[in-house]
């Protein structure tokens, strides 16, 4: 079989970096069986000192995957293109384009052994992502001395296959969504309970998920709601502020801080839910709104993402952020549902789940592109 070696910043047992540990492993359950996946990543959790595995000199053999993590001196070229040559893999697969620890080795590897190369940002180039443009702009530059002129880019959805094109216009790319988790929909339905509506938010708390928007919503909500919070505090400075917010809520709102949820509990977390509310600034994809959907947990989310359909099914609320006061009309309209009502939006979410999120096209495409 043919040997896909993955680079990525992040994975699994890490718990705090977001989405993209979820789309390789998708990706790798998907295509089981038909390549040899390897993954290298970094040996540390996001904003820990501490090695995340002590015995990182070894491959650990997970999901039917093979994963190395590597210390900060193992990504210098010569120890990196040692543990590459021991593989040789037949194509390299990037997840990051600013994470340049990772990605220079990788680009210059590739280069220097003309092996087929793809990079996938994962969102980074988008203009939501684009923060400290004064550094990446430059980046992006000396970016494009280096790259082989073969390097195949990947988008994950529309707009970036737009900022792709803009960023690289003499580079092809390719637009292929990631993959869903293979999660059975869950077949029972949910209790509402009327008298307190019971929201989440789950994601890492920086600014450009938007949570203080959402608790800033929830101050003109007047019936009882509970709203828990999950999610690693990236951002100290932005939880402050959150935190204000929630120490002058009235008292109909009850706001819980929860901590970090672990992927195979995030299922289980979002069956104790009415709706999930997550008014984010901008995704690529947005794995963990799929995760509500596929946990039949409806979603309140900006129209900042690729689910706007979900307007056009009536499975959920998908809202322009300019408009604060239809957020706050969704979420009274959510309150106020009694069962009936609530089990036909449950209804309609796996009637989207079906027919927008799982797609069988988009697993012969990835086959296809290694």
């Amino acid at each position: 079989m043919k040997k896909v070696l993955i680079i990525q910043a992040d994975f699994f047992p890490a718990k705090n970096y977001g989405g993209p540990p979820v789309s390789i492993k998708n990706l790798c359950l998907a295509l089981d069986g038909l390549f040899d996946f390897y993954i290298v990543t970094q040996n540390k959790e996001l904003h820990e000192k501490e090695p995340l595995l002590a015995n990182n000199n070894i491959w650990h053999y997970m999901w039917n995957i093979n994963v190395k993590y590597l210390n900060a001196k193992d990504f210098f070229p010569y120890k990196f293109n040692k543990i590459v040559s021991e593989i040789r893999p037949s194509t390299l697969y990037l997840q990051s384009f600013f994470s340049f620890k990772i990605v220079i080795p990788t680009i210059l590897y590739a280069k220097k052994n003309k092996v087929k190369l793809i990079i996938a940002p994962r969102g980074e180039l988008l203009s939501g992502a684009l923060k400290k443009k004064w550094k990446k702009i430059p980046y992006i530059y000396f970016m494009k001395l280096i790259l082989p002129k073969n390097t195949l880019f990947q988008g994950t959805s529309a707009e970036e296959i737009k900022s792709l094109k803009f960023f690289f216009p003499k580079w092809d790319n390719i637009f292929l969504k990631n993959l869903p988790s293979p999660i059975d929909l869950q077949s029972s339905y949910h209790k509402k309970k009327n008298n307190t509506t019971k929201f989440i938010f789950l994601s890492r708390i920086v600014k450009k998920k938007n949570l203080k928007f959402a608790l800033d919503i929830l101050k003109d909500i007047s019936e009882n709601i509970i709203f828990d919070i999950y999610g690693p505090i990236e951002d100290l400075n932005y939880w402050k502020q959150c935190s204000e917010l929630i120490a002058s809520m009235p008292e109909n709102i009850s706001i819980n801080y929860c901590g970090v949820v672990s992927n195979e509990d995030v299922t289980k977390v979002f069956n104790q839910y009415d709706f999930f509310l997550f008014p984010t600034y901008s995704e690529n994809y947005g794995h963990v709104i799929v995760e509500a959907m596929v946990s039949n947990c409806p979603v309140i989310i900006s129209d900042n993402t690729p689910w706007n359909d979900i307007n056009i099914v009536k499975s959920g609320f998908a809202l322009p952020l300019s408009e604060k006061e239809l957020f706050v009309n969704a979420i009274n309209k959510a309150i106020k549902m009694d069962q009936q009502e609530y089990n036909k939006l449950i209804m309609n979410n796996r009637r989207f789940v079906r027919e927008f999120v799982y797609d069988d096209v988009s697993v012969e495409m990835y086959r296809e592109l290694f």
